[in-house]
C-alpha cells in the first residue's frame, strides 16, 4: 500500500476533477453551450460570454507553455496583438477573404514566436521571461509609432464586418459561435497534444529537463515548439478580437494584459487543462461583478486573487506537485553520495574470500564500446578531468572510483555530452561525439542515470518509461491532434516495451503510481528502466547503490548482471560501495584530483598503495 504524500484539493474542486466526460456528459456540455446565448437578450451578457471565450482560449494556450512546458512566458499579449493588427490591416488594405486573414492573424504570431524562442530557449533559466517582457513593449512601441501602417495612437478603427463564405456577421450571436469554435478547437488541438508524444517530453522538460536530454529528448526543439503552437492559438484569438470589436489600439495590447494572463493560468492551476477555463472565466467576471466599488474596484480585485493564491496555491483545480525530495526512504537511508566508504588496506587471499565477493565475470566481448583519449575538463583555474584516457570494452562491467571530488561525475557529464571538454576526443561505438548534444549521444546508444536521481516526478513510473521511447517515435504533432493510425500503432509498440522494461526490473505493479510516490530503492530501478527504453548499449551509472539497504543493493547487483548477461549490455559506472565494485566489475579505473592514478582488474585495485593512499592519506597509509 503506497503512502499517499501529495496534499489533496479541496473536496468539491477534487469532485469536478474527477469527472468523467462520458459521451452523456459532453452532450450536455455542448447544449449547454449552444443554449448559452439565448438564455439572456442582454447585449452586456453577450459580450461578456465572447469576452471570456477569447480569454479562454488565451489562457489554454498560455497554460500549455507556463503550466505544462514550463517556461515562463510574460508577453502573451504581444502576439495576441500581433494576431489582432495582422487581420485587421489584411481585411481593411487588401481583399483578402476573411477566413484566410483569421489564419494569418495567427501565422503571423507563429512566426514571431518562432524566431524569439529559436534564439532564447537554447538557454535555461528565466531567459524567456524577460525577453517577451520585452518584446510586448517592442510591439507596442511599434504600434504607437508606425504610423504609416498602424495609425498609432489613433488606432485602427471601422474594421469591416466579418464576411465568412457569403455570410456577413450580425449582431453578437455569431461572434459567440466563431469564438466558441475556437475555444472549443484550442482545448481539443491541445488536450490531444498533452496525451501524446510531445505532451510527456513538454511535462518531462517541465519536471527535469537535464533528465529529459539525457532521454534522447531535444529540449529545445519541443520548447520551441510549444511556444509557437500558443502563441498561433492567441494570434487566432487576436484576429477574432479585432473582427468582434472592430476597433483595435495598442493599449489593448500592454504588459498589463499578459500579466492578466499569466494570473488566470495561475489562478485556475498550472498544468490544468480545466484550469485555464475556469481561471479565464473568473478574472473576467470578477472585475465586472466588482463595479459597485467604482475606484477601489481593482484593490478588491488584487486583494481577491492575493487571497486565491493563499487558499488553493496550486490553482482552484491545479494538480499538487510532488515534492521535490524523495520523503518515502527507509529510515536511516540517504539519498545523496554515499561518504565516508575507503578501499581497504591491503589483505590476503583468504581474507578476500571471506568478504563474499562475487565471483568476477569474464569479459565476452575485448573490441572497445568507448574510447576516451586526453581528455581534459576545466572551470576556470580548477581542473576537474586532467588528461584522462579510458577504454571500456564491450560487454563489460567498468567501474570508476575514486574520493570524494575525484572528478567522477565530471568526467560521465562530459562523455555524455553536457561539458564540453577542453582537450581531448571521445569516441563511441565508431562516431566522434565532439559537438554532439546529449539528446543526439543517448540516440547512439549511450544513456545514463544520474548521482541524484532525475525521475519525472509528476508522473507514473510508465510514462517516465514512455519518455525515454521518444526517439523510438516519428509521429508528428498532426498525427497527435487526429490520432493517424501512424501514431495509435507506435502508441501500442512503445507501452508494450515500457511494460516490458518495468516487469524486467521488478516495477510492473507500480506502473500507474506517481515517480515521487515509489520507495527509493524502486526509484533507482525505474531510473536504470527508463534508461533501457532509449536502446541503449552502453549504460552510465551514477552511484545506482547509494544510500540504499543491504537487499536493495543485492537487488541491484543482481539486475546489473543481468544487463550485461541477458541484455548484452555494456555497463560504466561510478560507485562508492567497494563491496559492490570488487564483486562486479571486469576493471577498475581510479581517478583522483581528476587524474587516473590507475587502472586494473579489482583484486590487484584494492592491494594498489596509490589507490589506497588516495583514499586513506599519507597518515593513513603510516598508521597501516
Amino acid at each position: 500500500m503506497k503512502t499517499e504524500l501529495l496534499p489533496k484539493p479541496k473536496p468539491i474542486l477534487q469532485r469536478i476533477k474527477s469527472i468523467e466526460l462520458s459521451k452523456g456528459t459532453l452532450a450536455l456540455i455542448g447544449l449547454t453551450l449552444l443554449v448559452l446565448p439565448f438564455l439572456s437578450s442582454s447585449v452586456y451578457y453577450r459580450h461578456m460570454l465572447i469576452i471570456s471565450l477569447i480569454y479562454i482560449t488565451l489562457t489554454t494556450s498560455l497554460n500549455l507553455i507556463m503550466g505544462y512546458t514550463g517556461q515562463l512566458a510574460l508577453g502573451h499579449a504581444a502576439f495576441y496583438g500581433i494576431g489582432a493588427y495582422t487581420f485587421a490591416l489584411l481585411v481593411e488594405k487588401t481583399p483578402t477573404p476573411y477566413w484566410i486573414a483569421f489564419l494569418a492573424g495567427g501565422v503571423m504570431a507563429a512566426i514571431w514566436a518562432g524566431f524569439l524562442g529559436a534564439i532564447v530557449l537554447r538557454f535555461k533559466g528565466h531567459y524567456l521571461a524577460i525577453v517577451t517582457l520585452a518584446f510586448g513593449e517592442i510591439v507596442r512601441a511599434v504600434l504607437y509609432n508606425w504610423v504609416s501602417l498602424t495609425r498609432g495612437p489613433m488606432g485602427i478603427t471601422a474594421i469591416p464586418a466579418p464576411v465568412i463564405f457569403g455570410y456577413t456577421f450580425k449582431g453578437l450571436i455569431p461572434y459567440y459561435f466563431l469564438a466558441l469554435l475556437l475555444a472549443v478547437v484550442t482545448y481539443y488541438v491541445f488536450h490531444q497534444l498533452i496525451h501524446s508524444r510531445f505532451g510527456r517530453a513538454f511535462i518531462a522538460i517541465r519536471d527535469e529537463e537535464n533528465a529529459a536530454i539525457a532521454m534522447g529528448v531535444n529540449a529545445t526543439h519541443m520548447k520551441v515548439l510549444s511556444f509557437v503552437i500558443g502563441c498561433f492559438f492567441a494570434g487566432l484569438a487576436g484576429s477574432v478580437i479585432a473582427g468582434y470589436i472592430r476597433y483595435i489600439h495598442p493599449d489593448n495590447f500592454t504588459a498589463w494584459g499578459s500579466l492578466m494572463m499569466n494570473a488566470m493560468v495561475v489562478i485556475g492551476g498550472e498544468g490544468s487543462m480545466l484550469g485555464s477555463i475556469i481561471g479565464a472565466v473568473v478574472l473576467t467576471v470578477i472585475p465586472e461583478l466588482l463595479r459597485f466599488a467604482d475606484q477601489f474596484r481593482m484593490v478588491f480585485y488584487a486583494l481577491t486573487m492575493i487571497v486565491a493564491i493563499l487558499v488553493f496555491p496550486y490553482g482552484l483545480v491545479g494538480k499538487p506537485k510532488p515534492p521535490k525530495e524523495n520523503r518515502t526512504e527507509k529510515k536511516g537511508q540517504k539519498t545523496g553520495e554515499t561518504i565516508g566508504i575507503v578501499i581497504p588496506a591491503p589483505v590476503a587471499s583468504a581474507e578476500i574470500a571471506s568478504t563474499e565477493i562475487l565471483t568476477i565475470p569474464k569479459v565476452k566481448n575485448h573490441t572497445p564500446i568507448l574510447e576516451v583519449n586526453n581528455l581534459t575538463m576545466m572551470f576556470g583555474g580548477l581542473t576537474a578531468v586532467n588528461k584522462v584516457d579510458l577504454v571500456v570494452h564491450r560487454n563489460s562491467i567498468h567501474s570508476i572510483i575514486g574520493p570524494n571530488g575525484a572528478g567522477k561525475t565530471t568526467f560521465f557529464n562530459v562523455i555524455t555530452g553536457f561539458y564540453r571538454p577542453q582537450t581531448g576526443s571521445v569516441c563511441f561505438d565508431g562516431a566522434e561525439l565532439a559537438g554532439l548534444r546529449p539528446n543526439e549521444i543517448c540516440r547512439l546508444g549511450m544513456a545514463r542515470t544520474f548521482q541524484r536521481i532525475r525521475l519525472f516526478r509528476t508522473m507514473t513510473a510508465l510514462d517516465n518509461v514512455l519518455v525515454a521511447c521518444d526517439g523510438l517515435m516519428s509521429s508528428s504533432t498532426v498525427d497527435s491532434i487526429f490520432r493517424t493510425k501512424k501514431l495509435k500503432r507506435e502508441e501500442r509498440l512503445v507501452r508494450e516495451r515500457a511494460d516490458e522494461l518495468l516487469e524486467f526490473v521488478g516495477l510492473s505493479s507500480e506502473r500507474n503510481h506517481f515517480a515521487s510516490n515509489l520507495p527509493y530503492g524502486e526509484q533507482r530501478r525505474l531510473e536504470i528502466a527508463r534508461a533501457l527504453a532509449t536502446n541503449v548499449k552502453l549504460l552510465i551509472l551514477d552511484e545506482p547503490t547509494a544510500g540504499m539497504s543491504p537487499e536493495e543493493t543485492s537487488e541491484v547487483i543482481n539486475l546489473i548482471h543481468l544487463l550485461r548477461d541477458e541484455k548484452g549490455l555494456t555497463i560504466l559506472l561510478i560507485e562508492h560501495d567497494m563491496k559492490v565494485v570488487m564483486g562486479i566489475s571486469d576493471l577498475v579505473s581510479v581517478l583522483d584530483y581528476g587524474i587516473k592514478i590507475a587502472e586494473d582488474i579489482p583484486q590487484r585495485i584494492q592491494k594498489n598503495e596509490q589507490v589506497i593512499e588516495a583514499y586513506l592519506g599519507k597518515e593513513g597509509m603510516v598508521a597501516l
